[in-house]
């Protein structure tokens, strides 16, 4: 018995570090595409948000710079300016990010004129940063992989000491623990996705329900991720690299913070027209 539990944590590193490799060779990444930005105005883009305002003055231009069909801030009942932001910058903005992401098209938040929303719906996160370019990747991915869900795990953005404490045990978690090639099973339980980014074919996403069918999961993205393969549906994931980026902590306080809460609900407890970044 002692023999076994001395070979324990060896079994574990050895079978860690075999996923990492594994991954390193076969995990996708996005890389830059030649396909033309007219694709990206297939895309409907919705970020929900929740007191988001200094955020939002950071990302939103990158992501309106992707020439995407609209782009639609999702206001979770914000106390701070982030209903105003999207605003003032020509940006949709609905009521709650709950009811808009589950009933957007019914409150009307279809972009004037755009004659409805997207062919795709593009589900990120107010904190994400998008590279020029990185829209038309993501759209080369889903096609190449004949996907109806691709999800990025965007590359950390880490700046401070104190957030590189914690935050690169997300990327240590993916790319030690979940191998790539199984993600390629047809099975509803070979599945992942991140909820950061999550691009969805819109008829698959309104046949399934979209986010009202997985109201009731904890890990709501991987949720629905199994449903689209229930559906028969494919689902891909890839790595943003360069293209999408995320800084989800400024500090270690931060990061603390952010990883309790989200260690305690697991267990229970149109456009903006601004100068485009790299232009």
């Amino acid at each position: 018995m002692r023999t076994l539990i001395r070979a324990l944590p060896w079994a574990v590193l050895t079978l860690k570090v075999g996923v990492a490799l594994v991954n390193v060779a076969t995990f996708p990444r996005l890389r830059p595409s030649g396909v033309s930005v007219r694709a990206a105005r297939r895309v409907s883009v919705l970020i929900p948000a929740r007191n988001e305002a200094l955020t939002l003055q950071e990302t939103l231009g990158g992501v309106l710079c992707q020439g995407a069909l609209e782009v639609l801030v999702l206001d979770d009942e914000s106390q701070d300016q982030t209903g105003e932001v999207a605003r003032s910058r020509g940006a949709g903005s609905g009521g709650s990010a709950a009811a808009a992401a589950l009933e957007w098209q019914d409150l009307g938040l279809s972009s004037a004129g755009s004659g409805g929303p997207g062919e795709f719906l593009l589900f990120t996160d107010a904190d994400v940063s998008w590279s020029p370019g990185a829209l038309d990747a993501l759209l080369t991915e889903l096609e190449r992989t004949g996907a109806d869900l691709l999800s990025v795990f965007p590359r950390q953005a880490n700046v401070t000491g104190g957030e590189r404490l914690l935050t690169p045990l997300v990327d240590h978690v993916l790319l030690t623990l979940l191998p790539a090639p199984l993600l390629r099973l047809r099975h509803r339980q070979a599945s992942a996705a991140n909820g950061q980014v999550m691009l969805f074919r819109r008829g698959i996403y309104a046949r399934l329900g979209g986010h009202a069918a997985v109201h009731d999961h904890l890990l709501e993205d991987v949720a629905l991720s199994q449903l689209v393969k229930a559906a028969g549906g494919r689902v891909s994931v890839a790595l943003g690299r360069d293209l999408i980026r995320v800084r989800m902590y400024r500090s270690y306080p931060d990061s603390v913070r952010g990883f309790g809460k989200n260690v305690l609900t697991v267990h229970g407890g149109p456009g903006w027209r601004s100068a485009c970044p790299g232009s």
